[in-house]
């Protein structure tokens, strides 16, 4: 190619690399913003209930994830995990009974989860009346066929930082949504009552994925369209220089 045409064609594909980065970075940020192990939703009503999913999106270094262990704060006064068909559910608890006193819950792989594959295990918690506005945290041990990954640091900057959730005061909805139930269940068994929480619990899971997957997607438009902005301008730039 003359040397004039590809001074001419240089700005052409400047451009397009740059936008080209752009798409990238748009792709690659949804994946980091969901590396960590986080609660969702990230707040639990003093007093009430909450459905707390934590995501597994990743393995330790390529590395297929074999178990993931909860510890759980003092806080939450019960503890329901949720069943998962891939995944075996103990406990270790202190206790029996309406006494048991949840102190951590322990998901084992059927099959080791592939490092490219994602999975949400969700815990149903009650927060003790008498506990105090504050921040609790949730230390989660991920291990894998080979390491493990300790999501344990309490800097929210660091490479493992620990799950944490914002206990808040019950809402007027929660008085009602829960207050009705039990005000009307002093005759029925905890069996039936748990039956109840579970319709709720897994509406409020589908809930928060649809959410969760939403704002990821917000955020992966607005980062294209900064993207296709960027190398439509340094088109362009280019093409007025060349005229």
């Amino acid at each position: 190619m003359p040397q004039n045409a590809q001074r001419h064609h240089f700005p052409f594909f400047r451009g397009l690399a740059v936008a080209s980065a752009s798409a990238a970075l748009t792709l690659a940020f949804p994946a980091v913003a969901s590396a960590h192990v986080h609660a969702t939703p990230s707040s639990a009503p003093i007093g009430g209930y909450a459905d707390l999913a934590f995501g597994v999106g990743h393995g330790c270094d390529g590395s297929p994830t074999t178990k993931v262990e909860f510890t759980i704060p003092e806080e939450f006064e019960k503890v329901t995990p949720n069943v998962n068909a891939n995944w075996d559910v103990t406990k270790e608890s202190t206790g029996s009974g309406k006494n048991e006193k949840v102190q951590k819950v322990i998901y084992t792989a059927k099959t080791p989860l592939p490092s490219d594959l994602k999975d949400s295990l969700t815990l149903s918690v009650k927060v003790a009346d008498d506990a105090k506005p504050s921040t609790v945290e949730v230390p989660t041990l991920q291990t894998c066929e080979k390491g493990s990954m300790n999501w344990a640091e309490k800097d929210h900057d660091s490479d493992y930082p620990v799950p944490t959730v914002e206990l808040i005061e019950k809402s007027a909805d929660d008085e009602h949504s829960h207050g009705h139930d039990h005000s009307h269940n002093h005759g029925t068994s905890e069996t039936d009552h748990g039956d109840n929480h579970s319709d709720d619990v897994e509406h409020s899971a589908a809930t928060t994925s649809e959410d969760s997957s939403n704002a990821l997607g917000g955020w992966g438009l607005g980062l294209g369209l900064v993207g296709a902005l960027t190398g439509s301008a340094a088109l362009v730039i280019s093409l007025r220089k060349r005229g």
